[in-house]
C-alpha cells in the first residue's frame, strides 16, 4: 500500500523596518550589510526616471564575489520594467507583438542554447491568442510583476544585447544639496567645504532589482568592533598582525563554541581578545589584579563593553 504525506506550510509575513547592521542579498548571491540610512526626502534621484533611489552599492563587491549574472540582470531590468508598466497600464492590445520582441531581442540573446527562449515561445507566446491565457498572463504581470530569467552560467551576447536595450542601464544621478550637508555633518568631516549645489554624477548604473532582507538581522546578532584600520577599498577590517589587524569572530564561530560550552571562552573572544584595544587592556588589568571576569561592573568610562557583555549574557541564557 502506498503511502501518501501530505505537508501543510503556514507562511506568514512580518514587516520589519531596516536598521544598520542589517544584511540584504540579490538574487546572486550580492550580499551587503547597511552601514548608513538617510531620511527618505535625502535619496539621491534618478534623473531620466525622476525616481528616488532606495540602496547605493559598493561596486567592488561585483570582483570581489565574481558573481556577475547581477550586471547582466541589471542591465536587462529597465527594459523589462519598461514593458511591464505598457501591460500593467493596459497600454496595448498586442500582447503577443510584445513578448514577441522581448524573445526575439532581449531572451535570446541571454543563451546561446535557446532553449529558454524556444521554451517561452511553446508555452507562452504561441498560447496568447486564446483570451483566456491572454487574461491571465496579463492579471499574472499586474499582481506579480513581469520576470525573465537569465539561465545560469548560460553563454550570454552581451554586444548584441546591449544594443536591443530599449532602456539604457546608466543615467545621470542627482545628489541634493541637502543631502551632501547631511552626509557632511553624519560623517564629522574634518575639512570644511561649502556646498553651493545640487551635484549631478554620470553615467552611474542606475537599475531596479529583486533585493530581500536576510533573516538575521542586527538586532539579533552581536558586534564587537573598534575603531581600528579598515581596508581602503570595502571597508572591513584589515587582515594579519603586521597591518595591526585580526580575525573575524562570525555568528556562526560563536553558535559553534556556545554548543561546545565554551562560555568563558567567547567571554574572552568578545572582550579582552577583541579588537577593542582601548577596554580591553582595563580588562585584563582587572583579570590579573583580581582573577575573575566581572565585565559587566567594570566601569568603563564609554560603556561599550559593558553593552557588548550585557548582550553576550542575554544570548546564553536564550
Amino acid at each position: 500500500m502506498d503511502t501518501v504525506y501530505l505537508l501543510e506550510f503556514e507562511i506568514s509575513k512580518t514587516e520589519t523596518k531596516a536598521e544598520v547592521g542589517d544584511k540584504f542579498t540579490n538574487l546572486y548571491a550580492g550580499k551587503g550589510v547597511i552601514s548608513q540610512i538617510i531620511p527618505d526626502e535625502l535619496r539621491p534621484i534618478s534623473v531620466n526616471s525622476n525616481k528616488p533611489i532606495d540602496m547605493v552599492y559598493n561596486p567592488f563587491g561585483v570582483f570581489s564575489r565574481m558573481n556577475y549574472g547581477q550586471i547582466i540582470h541589471g542591465s536587462i531590468s529597465k527594459t523589462i520594467d519598461h514593458f511591464d508598466e505598457i501591460i500593467r497600464n493596459d497600454e496595448t492590445d498586442d500582447i503577443k507583438g510584445l513578448m514577441n520582441y522581448l524573445n526575439t531581442h532581449i531572451i535570446s540573446y541571454l543563451d546561446s542554447s535557446k532553449d529558454y527562449t524556444n521554451k517561452v515561445q511553446q508555452e507562452l507566446i504561441d498560447r496568447l491568442d486564446d483570451p483566456k491565457i491572454k487574461n491571465n498572463f496579463v492579471e499574472n504581470v499586474k499582481n506579480n510583476n513581469l520576470y525573465i530569467y537569465g539561465k545560469d552560467f548560460g553563454e550570454i551576447d552581451v554586444n548584441r544585447l546591449s544594443q536591443n536595450l530599449t532602456r539604457k542601464p546608466t543615467e545621470p544621478v542627482r545628489i541634493k544639496k541637502e543631502t551632501l550637508e547631511y552626509m557632511r555633518d553624519k560623517l564629522k568631516c574634518t575639512f570644511d567645504f561649502t556646498i553651493s549645489d545640487d551635484m549631478i554624477c554620470q553615467d552611474i548604473f542606475c537599475v531596479p532589482v529583486y533585493m530581500t532582507k536576510l533573516y538575521k538581522l542586527t538586532n539579533k546578532t552581536m558586534n564587537a568592533r573598534d575603531f581600528g584600520p579598515v581596508e581602503s577599498l570595502t571597508g572591513q577590517p584589515t587582515k594579519g598582525r603586521a597591518k595591526q589587524g585580526g580575525s573575524k569572530l562570525g555568528q556562526m564561530e560563536i553558535e559553534t563554541i556556545i554548543a561546545h560550552g565554551c562560555e568563558n571562552a567567547l567571554r574572552e573572544f568578545m572582550t579582552v581578545k577583541s579588537d577593542d584595544n582601548e577596554e580591553k587592556r582595563e580588562l585584563t588589568k582587572q583579570i590579573i589584579n583580581n582573577g575573575n571576569y566581572e565585565m559587566v561592573s567594570s566601569g568603563v568610562s564609554n560603556g561599550k563593553t559593558k553593552q557588548i557583555v550585557n548582550v553576550l549574557i542575554k544570548f546564553l541564557k536564550e
